[in-house]
C-alpha cells in the first residue's frame, strides 16, 4: 500500500472521529451543560477530538506538500498529544466493558449503544484504537510513555479530591471513596492506574508492530532480501 493511500485513509477515518465526536458531544451537551467536564469519558473523548483536528490539519498539509513547516518538536508534542488521547479513550472502553457495563441498570446496551455513550464509549474510541494501532506510525520512548498518563493521574487525584471534600458524588463507582472502605478504594485506584501503565507501554508495542506502514516495510524488505537472493542464486547454509 503506498504512502499517499495511507495518508488519505488516515484522513477519511480522523475526519469521521471528528464528526461523531461532535454529535455525541451535542447531545450530552444538552443534558448536562459544562457539567459533563466531570466525566473522564467526556473529557478523553474531548482530547480525541482536538488530536483528531490536528491530525487532520497535519495530513492535509502532508498531502499538499508539506507547504507549512512545522517545527520538529511541535510535532514532538502532537505526537505525545495524541498518544495520550487515544490511550485514554482506550481506558475508557475498557472501564466501560469491566466495570461499568456489567453494574449498569440496562447492560451493555444502555452504557455503549444508547445517546451520546453510542458515540463516546463505543465508535470514537473504537475508531481512535484503529487509527493509532494500524494506521499511525510513531517512535515513543519510556519519557513519552509516562507523559500520556499524566492526564489519567490527574484527573483520579482530582476527583478523589473532590469526592473526599464531597464536592463532587462520583461521578463513578470506584471514585465514591466516602461511601466505600478504603480498602476497595485503594484497590480500584490500583487497579485502574496499574491497568492504565500496562496499557500505555502495550499500546506503544502495538503501534510498533502492527502499523500497516510497518508491516508494509517488512514485507517489502522480506521480498527485495527474497528477490535478491534468487537472481543472484545465493544459496543460504543453515
Amino acid at each position: 500500500m503506498k504512502e499517499k493511500k495511507i495518508t488519505i485513509i488516515k484522513l477519511i477515518v480522523n475526519i469521521l472521529i471528528v464528526l461523531l465526536e461532535l454529535i455525541g458531544f451535542v447531545i450530552i451537551y444538552k443534558k448536562l451543560k459544562l457539567g459533563l467536564f466531570v466525566y473522564y469519558t467526556e473529557c478523553s473523548n474531548l482530547l480525541l477530538l482536538i488530536s483528531s483536528c490536528m491530525i487532520i490539519f497535519e495530513l492535509i498539509n502532508k498531502l499538499n506538500g508539506n507547504k507549512i513547516k512545522i517545527k520538529k518538536k511541535y510535532m514532538k508534542i502532537l505526537d505525545v498529544f495524541r498518544y495520550t488521547a487515544c490511550l485514554s479513550v482506550f481506558v475508557t472502553l475498557l472501564v466501560v466493558l469491566t466495570i461499568l457495563g456489567p453494574t449498569y441498570p440496562s447492560g451493555y446496551y444502555g452504557i455503549m449503544l444508547s445517546d451520546s455513550m453510542l458515540y463516546h464509549h463505543t465508535l470514537c474510541p473504537i475508531l481512535a484504537i484503529i487509527s493509532f494501532t494500524f494506521l499511525e506510525k510513531y517512535e515513543f520512548n519510556t519519557k513519552d510513555v509516562i507523559r500520556s498518563l499524566y492526564f489519567t493521574f490527574t484527573y483520579a487525584i482530582i476527583l478523589i479530591l473532590l469526592n473526599i471534600l464531597n464536592v463532587v458524588d462520583g461521578p463513578y463507582p470506584f471514585l465514591r471513596v466516602q461511601s466505600q472502605s478504603i480498602l476497595t478504594s485503594v484497590f480500584y485506584f490500583v487497579l485502574i492506574i496499574g491497568g492504565t501503565i500496562v496499557l500505555s507501554f502495550v499500546f506503544r508495542l502495538a503501534n510498533r508492530k502492527l502499523c500497516i506502514e510497518w508491516i508494509y516495510l517488512q514485507i517489502y524488505s522480506f521480498s527485495f532480501l527474497y528477490n535478491l537472493f534468487l537472481n543472484n542464486n545465493v544459496i543460504i547454509f543453515i
